[in-house]
């Protein structure tokens, strides 16, 4: 596979610049197109000429620039021989030589994004780390695929022993089938290689691996000891990154790396820690565990719980305790996608030809790659098909074998060759366990047994060994059917069943393109261009074309060499060549090349594949051959028969073959393509309508082979949709065909004004397109008012719209209410400017409460529903009507004695209910509020009843009254009929606090007593409270009804000092006594009291009023005189018989202070003054109050930003 192809082949060469390919490289067999460029390398999109096979080109820049680049170099071409044939690990095709000797090309398989196109995922590069960043791309079920490949990768490396040591998203290639492709193995290593002892492993394996957000902790802390626990810590930031959608660690330094990494997993043990042995583990560790802590289930809460445990397992500290990728496979997160025939392992180590721990030269390098010969010496003995390495140490030991096994009996070689040389071997967990370890494998018998190995004869096939079973092997790969090697004409012929032929690919594209590179970009995988693709429906890495073999490009480019023996190239070219024959795709007038390997012993002769005609002998023309349309042409590798003017004749199959032995020939299969000279189409004529079956018929007639026929309709907005008929074959003689595809659909909506496309088509090869303009007519879309919901108000009249659109012709509108047809009152019909026609009806009526409950319907129709003989398409909605409340409450008289408890009950009916604020209790006149007495609970019972109830406890005669509810809605207000509550209480006294009454010695004094009772047959009692007296029986007057209110008189004869005290009122009914009698207190006369609780009110800008309470007149008749201060003095301005006074024209921002007096004629020379009152006028309205002792006339000041006012 590593070859050097110069003028035959690929060829590239740089001249003048370090991006460009020169016309030598282009013009005979690569079509290539720049398409990715980073500081590593630049990538193209190519097209083999040979085979129409699309392959990526990547130009690695100054791989050979030092011994470590060239090292690295080897080592991934190594790697990436040895694994190609797994469907995940991205294949190598070809290594191709640049003439500067400082680069390198490497041809891949091309990872097509076609399908990402159509859904406007246009990448530069089709990798993990690209479809993460875009977001919401990749679903829970290709998260889990993706897993579940890169799990099958990842065993299949560590099952020979390799850890790949750069797993991260960008390495991981993806398809539009999401096939993943893992790749970049320049920093992969063979575990085998490293020694017993992981404290003196090669110290290579200290130095930068892998991107540091995806680097194992025994990476960070800078242990020696590496086992394949580090690709399974990537694995696992690499599920964290796709389940969460960013980078799971993503740390800006190695300590930061590591406190990110130590904040989410739990604290390491001391056991685990030692397992990785780090020299300052520790303590790095201890540091960063000092962090808090943060669980996987926080860092990504919407990822499955089966994606969290598995993650778990795979970011261990321990990485022995980590997940293996076999466990893995096993795991529910993939499990519905384990096949345990697909998991394949290697049964052996996979060991570089070249020891990394010994560093050749860039020369060397560069010529082991170069030469071609590397893989007969370059390999451990490991297994069959595997090259091995043979030491220059081991050269006697070999001599020895072979004389050995000269002289062993032939018994002894047979009992040998019924020997299994490769058992299933158990893996290891995770150790890197050098191979010795690894259990018996044939390299470990070089030293111990004897096994005989030949030098290889050149010319033929030479396998000569004592194992035979390995010869029974190794002939079975030989035998199976391969295609040649480097070219992929097998997998064209595979494919030729079918209507498309990959083989057809770019053969006759001759134009050489190069765009300008992209800067700062990775290059992975290009992006192809827009192309047909395949409709057999092979996944894009098809075994046949992408996997050709198994095997089959080693035996092409050197011999394979075990110690079972070898086989030559020629040898293993002969084999195949008996049982396949290659496709050689042509067109009319073109000429072909045959090539014949063919090993001549006698004569070489070559014929149609039937034995029909005979071409040439022996080097020489077979008479009636006309020379002038063939040629015949020596080669390095046998003899090539050129056809000239190519014509359908010369179609079909071709042999060479030695005269001598008929079975040792090959076989060529030439076939001619022919673009079909007639392509019509046909379909309906006329306007058609929505819903009816429509035929399309599109024919290709006189071309070879049949082409690819696909129907692609195209709506008015530019939207594509693609269909597939039948498809019906008729072959000519001549072997040329007509091909009728028919296609058979339903009209829909999205046809209208469309244009339905035959494309008819070969890939790379040609491309016509037959256009039908369709003619729809649509049905009318489903009606819809216009802000009606069903709900109205009970007896108005409303105008209800309905509406619909999208019909062709014009519809029209009717109205049913109940299945009975109402007549509305306006309609209209719009013709709009896609053609389409607009209908509105307006219903117009009086609605009322009776129709409620029934159901308003709006149908629409037009000529194509009719002429199908399709229902009406309608919308309907019931209807409900909104009316006012009405009200079911209980009402009349009850009676109640005081203390108990009262319920009253209100049934409102009403919608829309009435909310906070529209349903009240009223007593006596005054909204009631729930309170300590009173409790109102509202229950809603439907969206149109409720019931309020009303919770008086305890009753008492404040409660005595009439009460009722009312309820509100837009539609009006509603009370309920009263209900009067007689409240029978015991006496209560008119007043609540004591009254004092001025008595003078020697004069008489006269005390009222006034009470409240129900039931009214009150008796009241007189008694000095003080003196623990008898009830006073003299000077009563009997009881009289004032203003409702029970009274009786006491006059009371001041003789002595004594009687200044207080007495009591006690009345009493047939209830009991009152709870609190009347009080009085006798007291001596005296002046007036100080009036209190004095404010100023402003009624204008200069106009305030001054108001006080009265304080005890002393027992005397006072007066109030209004004071103003003038000059630190108080001057009387107004005098009156209360404390209300009104002072105008006060001055614009001023201070005014006044006081109000009381005074009486008894103690004229007392004058009782308030505190003082601060008016201040202006625009700031600040106000100031100040507090004047009367004693020492202390200010005191507050402030408040309304106005003044005193308290």
């Amino acid at each position: 596979m590593i070859a050097c192809l110069k003028g035959g082949s690929i060829g590239i060469e740089e001249r003048h610049h370090r991006h460009s390919i020169t016309s030598r490289a282009a013009k005979p067999d690569l079509h290539v197109r720049r398409k990715k460029e980073n500081a590593y390398g630049i990538v193209w999109k190519a097209v083999d000429r040979r085979t129409g096979e699309v392959v990526a080109v990547k130009k690695i820049f100054d791989a050979f620039r030092n011994q470590t680049d060239a090292q690295r170099t080897f080592r991934e071409i190594m790697f990436l021989q040895e694994f190609g044939d797994h469907n995940n690990i991205v294949k190598l095709h070809n290594v191709i030589k640049a003439e500067n000797d400082k680069d390198i090309y490497l041809v891949f398989e091309f990872m097509d994004t076609d399908e990402l196109r159509r859904f406007d995922l246009i990448f530069t590069e089709t990798d993990l780390h690209n479809v993460i960043k875009r977001g919401s791309i990749l679903k829970d079920v290709h998260k889990r695929y993706i897993m579940y490949q890169m799990f099958k990768a990842t065993k299949y490396l560590h099952s020979g022993n390799v850890i790949h040591r750069d797993q991260k998203p960008s390495n991981i290639l993806l398809d539009s089938e999401c096939v993943v492709k893992v790749c970049d193995f320049g920093l992969a290593r063979s575990l085998t290689q490293i020694g017993v002892d992981a404290e003196t492993g090669d110290p290579n394996l200290t130095e930068y691996v892998a991107t540091r957000w995806y680097r194992a902790p025994e990476i960070l802390l800078g242990s020696h000891r590496y086992t394949k626990g580090v690709d399974m810590w990537s694995l696992g930031c690499i599920l964290g990154e796709m389940l969460g959608g960013k980078p799971l660690f993503p740390g800006s330094s190695t300590l930061n790396q590591i406190e990110k990494i130590m904040s989410v997993i739990p604290s390491p043990t001391r056991e685990d820690i030692d397992s990785i042995k780090s020299a300052y583990g520790s303590s790095v560790l201890e540091k960063a565990s000092s962090k808090s802590k943060k669980s996987i289930e926080d860092l990504l809460p919407d990822a499955p719980k089966d994606g969290v445990d598995l993650l778990r397992r795979l970011i261990q500290f321990n990485p022995d305790k980590r997940i293996t990728a076999d466990e893995a496979l096993r795991h529910p997160f993939v499990s519905r996608f384990h096949n345990a025939a697909e998991e394949i392992s290697l049964n052996y180590d996979v060991v570089p030809p070249l020891s990394d721990d010994v560093q050749l030269t860039v020369e060397e390098y560069r010529n082991k790659l170069y030469e071609g010969n590397w893989k007969t010496e370059c390999y451990l003995p490991v297994a069959f098909g595997r090259t091995t390495y043979n030491d220059p140490r081991d050269a006697r030991g070999r001599q020895q074998r072979q004389r050995t096994y000269d002289q062993l009996p032939h018994g002894s070689q047979s009992a040998a060759a019924m020997q299994d040389p490769y058992p299933p071997m158990p893996k290891s967990r995770q150790a890197s366990a050098p191979a010795a370890n690894r259990g018996s494998r044939p390299g470990s018998q070089y030293r111990n047994n004897p096994t005989i190995t030949r030098e290889e004869t050149k010319g033929g096939l030479a396998v000569t060994s004592s194992r035979l079973l390995g010869i029974g092997r190794l002939l079975k790969c030989a035998l199976d059917p391969l295609p040649p090697i480097p070219t992929s004409y097998q997998a064209y012929r595979d494919a030729y069943n079918d209507t498309y032929h990959e083989g057809y690919q770019d053969v006759y594209h001759d134009a050489f393109t190069s765009d300008e590179p992209v800067p700062g970009q990775r290059p992975v995988s290009a992006t192809s261009a827009q192309k047909q693709k395949p409709i057999y429906g092979r996944k894009q890495f098809n075994n046949a074309i992408n996997n050709p073999s198994h095997g089959a490009p080693k035996a092409y480019f050197g011999s394979y060499t075990q110690n079972v023996g070898t086989i030559s190239s020629s040898a293993l070219a002969s084999i195949q060549a008996a049982s396949t024959a290659r496709v050689y795709p042509a067109v009319l007038g073109s000429s072909v090349t045959l090539e014949c390997s063919v090993r001549q012993e006698d004569k070489l002769v070559w014929d149609r594949g039937d034995g029909s005609r005979v071409i040439a002998v022996n080097g020489a023309f077979y008479p009636g051959v006309n020379t002038s349309s063939y040629l015949l042409q020596n080669t390095s590798v046998g003899q090539s028969l050129i056809i000239h003017s190519l014509s359908l004749i010369d179609d079909g199959t071709y042999r060479c073959y030695d005269l001598k032995n008929a079975t040792n020939k090959q076989l060529m299969n030439v076939t001619i393509l022919v673009e079909p000279p007639y392509v019509w189409s046909t379909g309906p004529n006329g306007i058609i309508e929505e819903g009816t079956k429509q035929v399309f018929i599109c024919t290709a007639d006189g071309g070879k082979p049949p082409p690819n026929m696909e129907w692609i309709l195209i709506d008015r907005k530019a939207n594509r949709k693609s269909f597939i008929g039948l498809n019906t074959d008729h072959r000519y003689t001549n072997g040329t065909y007509r091909r009728t595809n028919r296609l058979e659909i339903i009209t829909s909506r999205d046809m209208y004004r469309a244009s339905m496309i035959c494309k008819v088509s070969i890939s790379y090869f040609y491309e016509v397109q037959q256009t039908i303009v369709l003619d729809v007519n649509l049905y009318p879309l489903a009606p819809k008012f216009t802000d009606f919901t069903g709900l109205f108000d009970d007896g108005r009249v409303h105008n209800i719209e309905c509406y619909s659109t999208g019909s062709r012709p014009a519809g029209s509108i009717y109205w049913q209410i109940d299945g009975n047809p109402v007549s509305s009152t306006a309609d209209s019909t719009t013709k709009g400017a896609d053609g389409l026609f607009y209908q509105s009806s307006t219903l117009s009526m009086r609605l009322t409460k009776n129709i409620q409950g029934q159901m308003l319907k709006c149908l629409v129709t037009n000529q194509v529903l009719q002429n199908q003989q399709k229902p009406d398409l309608f919308v309907q909605v019931m209807l409900l009507a909104n009316f006012a409340p009405s009200i079911i409450a209980d009402n009349g008289s009850r009676s109640v004695i005081e203390d108990n408890d009262v319920i009253m009950t209100c049934d409102v009916d009403a919608r829309p209910l009435t909310v906070a604020g529209q349903f009240i209790w009223v007593h006596n006149g005054n909204p009631i509020t729930s309170n300590s007495v009173y409790n109102i609970t509202n229950d809603v019972l439907s969206v149109s009843k409720m019931t309020s109830t009303l919770h008086i406890s305890p009753v008492s005669k404040a409660s005595f009254g009439q009460y009722y509810c009312q309820a509100s809605n837009h539609l009006g207000t509603q009370k309920s009929k009263v209900l009067t509550l007689d409240v029978q209480y015991r006496p209560v006294c008119a007043f609540q606090t004591k009254e004092r009454h001025a008595g003078v010695l020697g004069k008489r004094l006269t005390l009222n007593c006034p009470v409240s009772s129900n039931p009214q047959n009150v008796t009241m009692t007189w008694r000095y409270v003080t003196r623990s007296s008898p009830p006073i029986r003299q000077n009563l007057a009997g009881l009289r009804m004032v203003n409702g209110f029970r009274y009786t008189t006491i006059d009371i004869d001041i003789r002595s000092a004594s009687q200044f005290t207080d007495i009591e009122c006690v009345a009493t009914n047939s209830l009991g006594s009152s709870k609190a009698p009347c009080m009085y207190r006798i007291v001596k006369p005296g002046p007036p009291e100080i009036p209190h609780d004095c404010k100023s009110t402003a009624t204008s800008d200069t106009e305030y009023v001054i108001s006080c309470t009265p304080g005890f007149d002393g027992g005397y008749h006072q007066y109030f005189i209004l004071q103003h201060l003038d000059d630190g003095q108080f001057h009387p301005s107004a005098n009156n018989s209360d404390p209300n006074f009104t002072v105008q024209g006060l001055s614009q921002d001023k201070n005014f202070t006044y006081r109000v007096c009381s005074a009486t004629d008894a103690f004229p020379q007392v004058t009782s003054c308030s505190n003082a009152i601060v008016i201040s006028t202006g625009e700031s309205m600040l106000s100031f109050f100040f507090s004047l002792s009367l004693q020492n006339m202390s200010l005191l000041v507050c402030y408040d930003f309304a106005h003044y006012y005193l308290i």
